[in-house]
């Protein structure tokens, strides 16, 4: 599947530059956009480049480094379609809104696209329920996350979307294992994977694609190591410490 012209990871032996991006969405199956109403595939130029998730009927959120430094025009918004290809609706943007925050490598990577006209809701087409500020997830509990990334490390992008189930990771596993190839994860971000065998990830085209626990977006896809690699899950920003700043600019 998923979340670019970098690898979403370089190599290890890169890491100590920064964070890289991560990849494609791998080790997961087929889904239908009836059980994501909320996903959308993120085009520059017609292309999936990033997932979003929906805000409101105007806004959309994805990633901050996706959308960084361009125009507004370059960007469309497919949304109630399985498909990132086809299907569905289509609806421009005329806004970028970058977290003022944001630095590069990111930190404070959320950034809100807004459409130029409003999102028609429908069955497949809905709003995601955001967690709130006090909301918090445990170790180890099942989550999930989607996108239209590709299905392996040097596979193309699928036109399909797809899902995998994966589990949170404790913050200072996460941490202290990143910390040995000088990457930093932060208070604001949440990890999740399967730590101990890897192979489960978001990547390239899935950046920006929502992290669920009970229905919740609890998270949306931000970076990580090489895509699947063991002991290395993949970093997502923690919904609850920039909810506030969502809502207010979505």
């Amino acid at each position: 599947m998923r979340f670019l012209s970098l690898l979403f990871a370089l190599c290890l032996t890169a890491a100590a530059s920064g964070k890289p991006p991560q990849q494609r969405i791998i080790g997961g199956s087929s889904t239908s956009i009836s059980n994501y109403p909320f996903a959308v595939a993120v085009l520059n130029n017609n292309r999936l480049t990033c997932g979003g998730v929906i805000v409101n009927n105007r806004s959309v959120l994805t990633v901050a480094h996706c959308i960084r430094g361009s125009s507004a025009s370059a960007w469309r918004l497919r949304v109630g379609s399985s498909s990132a290809n086809s299907g569905g609706t289509v609806y421009n943007v005329n806004r970028l809104i970058i977290h003022p925050n944001y630095q590069v490598f990111y930190t404070n990577n959320v950034g809100i696209l807004r459409t130029s006209s409003s999102i028609g809701f429908g069955n497949n087409v809905q709003a995601g329920r955001f967690a709130g500020a006090s909301y918090t997830v445990s170790d180890n509990q099942a989550v999930w996350t989607y996108g239209w990334g590709a299905t392996s490390p040097t596979g193309s992008m699928s036109n399909q979307l797809r899902h995998v189930q994966i589990r949170t990771v404790n913050q200072q596993t996460c941490r202290a294992n990143y910390n040995i190839i000088s990457m930093s994860v932060t208070a604001n971000e949440i990890c999740a994977g399967n730590l101990a065998q890897g192979g489960q990830d978001p990547c390239n085209g899935d950046f920006g694609g929502a992290l669920l626990h009970s229905g919740n977006v609890i998270g949306i896809s931000s970076w990580g190591s090489t895509c699947g690699f063991r002991g290395y899950p993949a970093v997502y920003v923690r919904i609850p410490s920039y909810i506030n700043w969502i809502l207010a600019n979505a």
